[in-house]
Formats: structure tokens, C-alpha cells, sequence
């Protein structure tokens, strides 16, 4: 079906270079390809995907993801807050996935820094050994669009609509669907496969649990967290006041509309409530028999992101088949919720995306979306990609033939904040505190007062007065293997790592065994060199040609005793260990310091 276009359109999919028309962001804008009569699964995936929480908890799940270096050249980046552009030609070492304000990647501990192949083509199921499902089968699509180095084009989703007709029997076939109970479905598959990678895998992050604040969802999910929102259904007889509570959860919100309204006072209308009389009365508990009420239902607490459907499909028993009702609703950029409760507040949100019924049927028609990045307006039409002015979206109302109605809304809180969730691609504070740091690392960490060299400076030092006995370690490469004894082979590293001549050292590793030592100076400057196994262990294996991995001596764990022996040797001067630089677990050596 041919979808008139309104009169202010910026062709994205012309011959011309629409580079300049495109909004200053890092989004995709490529077409779905209409396999067959799919326009409602294709309007769905496009909504969806222009909201940016959503679409990164989908690329970040189980684990956070890093773009491919291809993906991360062609990214044109832009400040969010100065909106002033960045250099696209920036260094491949300063192109870190970090540094990409719209990418969908955050580092936290479950992420990966190694770039991602361009090239490949294993699906999520594969990638991560999860079941798969709907969930998989969606990341895989948004993760083929995000990672495009084109920034406009086309894609085929057969994959994703053939996982949609496996999974679900309403969709297998080539009929016209409705892309609201396209769009419910979606959301309520997702969530549950999402609760059976969790269970399965065990995953106690991307939860999407509140971080500073009490739970208040049901289930923990980040598409609970992001689309669950909270209903009460209040019934109050008339005759003896009772009211009767009942909560009920949900992820998109449907009401009824009425001509020349808008979705504000639609929002009213749905709290209104209804008097329940003759054959419809409330059967109170309190009184014993059915009595005339009052119902109503309220918004007990608003989602992050408010899924709206119109009922714009009347059921009309003299012909037996639903009718289009064509009002003109009218849907606002920014909106407020109104107050519903006495415990809640006005709400505000921002319009992410509208899809777009055009026809006069349930059953027939099409479906277009139009979609928000960054401050323009985008029309997706199956394949075909334009660029509409903002003042074009009220052709959309509904009253128009031409045009077609708004039928599904998404609108996101102006307050949401996902960094105060744990959201998948979101870094925990929590998590940073409570990881050890590493003994082996520098010893800034525990000392950041004191002035550090750099460790390559160790290693060439190190590596200089290693040379002296290179010799005497190729001898006893010969006669010793790396399985020798472990008194036998922390001699052999303090001879070289204390620098001792070469006589030392030869009746060093012919004679030494553990009675040879004195236990004192033992004590004192074996543990020292011990702290420069790791520091001079690199270069050893290059002299003697073995692997790291073929070491299997240990060092032993230093002992209260040793730590005070070394710092009085280290004042003193007189132990040769005193003349190495100490980086290990032990710290630098005052004498360093100078």
C-alpha cells in the first residue's frame, strides 16, 4: 500500500547526499524490508528501537558488548551537552567504546574491551549458550543496526520473523495483524525469557533493581523495570461505602478515545470511572448481595516508559466486525499525566515514537511509524526512510483519511534516570567499591602519597644487571628444570635479582640448599628478591627460552616476621637485596623514595 507523505519531507533514501539533512547523533536509520504484509511487525521493531533504554538493555544482555573497530571509525560523534562535533577522524587507540556517547556500551565488570567482530555472524544463542528465543532472535537485529558503518540503508528481518512464526501460531500466516497486540506480545516474551536466563545462568546483575531505592516491582526484570507500571481497580458499593482494592500490573495502557480530545483528557476519561447497575452489579462481600458501585481505576504508579493504545476499533454487533472510529486525538510532544491517586504526582514524558494505522479496518490497512532522534522527527515506512518536520505530526491525528490516526504511543519520564537502576551497559559504584585491588598491580594504590617510577623503568634495570650472570643461569639451565626444588629455585632468582658478582653466584647454585642459609639474612633477602620474581620473571623466561606457563614454583606467602626484617634491612643497607627495587606486594623500600 502506498503511503502518502506529508508536504515537508526530506528524502533520506534520495541519490543526494543526505548527510547534512541526518541528526547530529550516532543512530542508524535503515528501513525493514515488508516480507508480507509484516508492515505491523516492522513499525513495532522501529519503535522499539528508537528507545534508546530499551535498545540498550537488548544489546547489553547478558553482557555488555564492544563496537566493532569498523563501527567505531564510521562513528561520528557528538557532545550531548555542547552539541559541538568531535573530530570523526580520531585516533583507533581514543575511539574507545567508552568514549561513544550513544553507543550501547558502559563498562562494568562483566564487559568485554576487545572489539567484536564485523564480519561475524553467530547469533546471541551461540555467542552466550542461552535457549533460543524471541529475545535473541530481537538482539540480533538491533545489534546488526547499531553496528552499521553506513549510517541510512535496508534490512531484511526474515530471521527475526521467522523465530516470530515458530514461537507464536497468531503470526504464522500472511494475514494482516494489529501491531498493538504485536507490540504486547513482544514485551510480556521478552520479560519471560529474560527471567529464564537469569534463572539459568544465574545473573545477579542487569536485574534492573532500583540501586538506592526500595524494589517496587514484582518481577525483577529490566523490561519490568522499564515498561511495568501499576493499576488499581477501586470498586465502591453504594449502598454500604465499602471499597474494594485490587492492584493489577501492566506494560502498555489502553484507553478508550472520544472525537476532538486528546491523549490528556483520554487519560481522564480512563479514571473517571463507571456506575455499575442493573444486570451489571457489584456483588459486596459486605453486604451479602449485588448492589449498585462505583468503579474506577487508577494509576497507583506510572512506568518509565508509557506505552499508550488508543482503542480506535469499535466492535459493531448489527455488522459483526470491529469499525474504525476516525477522531481526531490530539497527542503532545511533551506530556503530563494528570493525578490519579491522592498518593501520586503529575508526570512528565517525552514522546519517543507513534505508530500510525492508515485504512478503515482492523483487518486491513497499513502501518508507519514515526520515531524521535535527537531533535528530528523520523518516518519509517517499511523500506523507505524520511525526515518529516515537527510540525507535520498533528496530519497524524486521526480525522485525516488521507494520513491515518495515531494508534500506539511510547512516551518516556523527563526524570528517568537508568544510571539509578541496574540496568544492563549501566556501571554499579557499589560493585567498583567492594572489588579487592590487585596485590600484583602498582603500589600506588595503597601508597598514593609516595612518587612512583614507571615499571618499565624496573624491568630494563633489572634486565641490565641479569646480564651479568646470564651465563651462570644458562649452566644451570642444563643441569636444572623448572620443577627443581623450591629452596633451590628462589636462590637462583636472589642471585640474579640481587646483582651479586659472578663467583657468588656460581657457588651459589652449586652449593645452595636450605642449611647453607643463614636464617636470619634467609629471612631478610630472600622474601626481598621474592617481591621481584614477578618484576624480573619476563625476562628470565626470555634468557632461558621458557613459556610463563610452564613455571609451576610459587613463592612462598610472605610471613609478619619477613615484612619487619625487610624494612630494618632496607634502613640498614646491609642485605644486597636493598639495592632492588621493590614493587611487589610489599611496597617500595625507603631507600627508594630519595
Amino acid at each position: 500500500m502506498s503511503t502518502p507523505k506529508p508536504k515537508k519531507v526530506y528524502p533520506v533514501n534520495a541519490s543526494g547526499n543526505p548527510k547534512n539533512l541526518l541528526p547530529k547523533n550516532n543512530d542508524r536509520y535503515y528501513g525493514l524490508i515488508n516480507v508480507g504484509n509484516m508492515c505491523y511487525c516492522n513499525s513495532v521493531l522501529q519503535l522499539l528501537y528508537f528507545c534508546k533504554p530499551f535498545r540498550d538493555c537488548v544489546n547489553n544482555y547478558p553482557v555488555v558488548r564492544s563496537l566493532p573497530l569498523e563501527t567505531q571509525k564510521a562513528y561520528e560523534i557528538y557532545s550531548d551537552h555542547t552539541k559541538t562535533p568531535i573530530n570523526p577522524k580520531t585516533s583507533e587507540q581514543s575511539l574507545t567504546p567508552d568514549k561513544l556517547p550513544n553507543t550501547p556500551t558502559n563498562k562494568n565488570h562483566s564487559s568485554s574491551d576487545i572489539p567484536e567482530s564485523y564480519v561475524e555472524d553467530i547469533n546471541s544463542a551461540q555467542k552466550y549458550n542461552i535457549t533460543p528465543s524471541m529475545f535473541t532472535s530481537l538482539k540480533d537485529l538491533f545489534w546488526h543496526i547499531t553496528t552499521r558503518i553506513t549510517r541510512v540503508g535496508t534490512y531484511n528481518p526474515n530471521k527475526f520473523i521467522t523465530s516470530l512464526k515458530q514461537n507464536n501460531a497468531l503470526f504464522r500466516n500472511s494475514f494482516h495483524q494489529d501491531a498493538h497486540e504485536m507490540l504486547n506480545y513482544l514485551l510480556n516474551e521478552i520479560s519471560e525469557n529474560i527471567q529464564h536466563i537469569q534463572i539459568r545462568k544465574g545473573l545477579t546483575t542487569g536485574t534492573g533493581k532500583p540501586l538506592n531505592a526500595q524494589n517496587e516491582f514484582f518481577v525483577n526484570t529490566w523490561v519490568h523495570t522499564l515498561f511495568e507500571g501499576l493499576l488499581t481497580n477501586e470498586t465502591k458499593c453504594l449502598t454500604c461505602e465499602n471499597v474494594t482494592n485490587r492492584d493489577e500490573t501492566f506494560f502498555d495502557l489502553s484507553v478508550d478515545i472520544s472525537n476532538n480530545s486528546s491523549v490528556t483528557n483520554c487519560l481522564r476519561q480512563f479514571a473517571s470511572g463507571e456506575i455499575m447497575s442493573q444486570n451489571n452489579k457489584f456483588y459486596c462481600e459486605n453486604c451479602g448481595a449485588l448492589q449498585e458501585a462505583e468503579r474506577r481505576m487508577r494509576l497507583k504508579r506510572l512506568p518509565n516508559i508509557l506505552a499508550l493504545h488508543l482503542k480506535r476499533f469499535k466492535y459493531q454487533e448489527n455488522l459483526g466486525r470491529y469499525m474504525k472510529l476516525n477522531y481526531r486525538v490530539n497527542y503532545p510532544v511533551n506530556l503530563r499525566v494528570p493525578d490519579t491517586t491522592e498518593t501520586t504526582e503529575d508526570v512528565e514524558y517525552t514522546l519517543v515514537g507513534a505508530i500510525i494505522h492508515l485504512g478503515g479496518g482492523l483487518q486491513q490497512g497499513h502501518y508507519i511509524v514515526i520515531v524521535r532522534s535527537g531533535e528530528n522527527w523520523i518516518l519509517f515506512d517499511d523500506d523507505y526512510v524520511d525526515i518529516i518536520h515537527e510540525s507535520d505530526l498533528d496530519l497524524y491525528y486521526g480525522d485525516s483519511l488521507t494520513f491515518g490516526g495515531i494508534y500506539v504511543l511510547l512516551y518516556e519520564r523527563t526524570d528517568f534516570d537508568p544510571s539509578k537502576y541496574d540496568l544492563p551497559g549501566q556501571q554499579n559504584p557499589k560493585e567498583e567499591e567492594n572489588t579487592p585491588p590487585n596485590p600484583l598491580e602498582s603500589n600506588s594504590q595503597h601508597h598514593p602519597s609516595q612518587t612512583e617510577e614507571p615499571k618499565e623503568n624496573l624491568v630494563s634495570e633489572d634486565k641490565h644487571e641479569i646480564n651479568n650472570t646470564t651465563e651462570n643461569i644458562q649452566d644451570s639451565k642444563n643441569t636444572n628444570s623448572r620443577d627443581i626444588p623450591e629452596s633451590d629455585s628462589i636462590s637462583s632468582i636472589q642471585s640474579v635479582s640481587s646483582g651479586k658478582d659472578t663467583n657468588e653466584n656460581q657457588n651459589l647454585q652449586s652449593n645452595s640448599t636450605p642449611s647453607n642459609f643463614d636464617k636470619t639474612q634467609s629471612n631478610s633477602s630472600v622474601y626481598t628478591d621474592i617481591i621481584n620474581y614477578h618484576t624480573s620473571l619476563e625476562v628470565l623466561d626470555e634468557i632461558m627460552g621458557n613459556p610463563k606457563s610452564e613455571i609451576k614454583i610459587k613463592p612462598p606467602p610472605p610471613t609478619p616476621q619477613a615484612i619487619n626484617n625487610v624494612q630494618q634491612t632496607n634502613k640498614t643497607g646491609s642485605s644486597p637485596g636493598s639495592k632492588i627495587k621493590s614493587w611487589g606486594i610489599f611496597g617500595r623500600s625507603n631507600k627508594d623514595k630519595s
